[in-house]
């Protein structure tokens, strides 16, 4: 994946946004993975039933049923879970995963912002998982 072909924004949400938008905020400093699950339970209204693991996130990034917005767009303060490479690359997975399968369902829109200053870090961890699942 070159850096061009990110599926995902960098900047800031200025031009991103329409008004009819779901936005989901993710705060700055999250460090560990209970509380990413904890900020998109509650900013992304999960159901009740989310369960608090990777699996949950993913499934539910791939459902959003419970929003009537057909665009939903999470915006990152910064870089999460970056003191922990390994958990980073899966949550960048997901997005990844997330992004793409949205764009063939056309059901919902799945918009990703991230900070423009990371975009060489994505790039390199999702290229590295790339690699790392083409050698399997």
């Amino acid at each position: 994946m070159s850096y061009n072909e990110l599926p995902f924004f960098f900047g800031t949400e200025n031009g991103h946004l329409a008004t009819e938008d779901f936005v989901l905020r993710l705060p700055q400093g999250i460090q560990d993975k209970t509380a990413l699950f904890a900020d998109y339970l509650k900013a992304g209204r999960f159901p009740a039933y989310f369960g608090n693991n990777w699996d949950a996130l993913s499934d539910c990034l791939r459902d959003f049923s419970w929003i009537d917005q057909r665009r939903i767009v999470i915006v990152h303060s910064d870089l999460p879970l970056s003191s922990n490479e390994k958990e980073l690359q899966t949550y960048l997975d997901i997005l990844d995963t997330a992004v793409k399968l949205w764009k063939q369902q056309e059901q919902h829109k799945l918009v990703i912002i991230f900070p423009h200053e990371i975009k060489t870090t994505v790039a390199r961890l999702l290229n590295k998982s790339k690699d790392s699942t083409s050698n399997v």
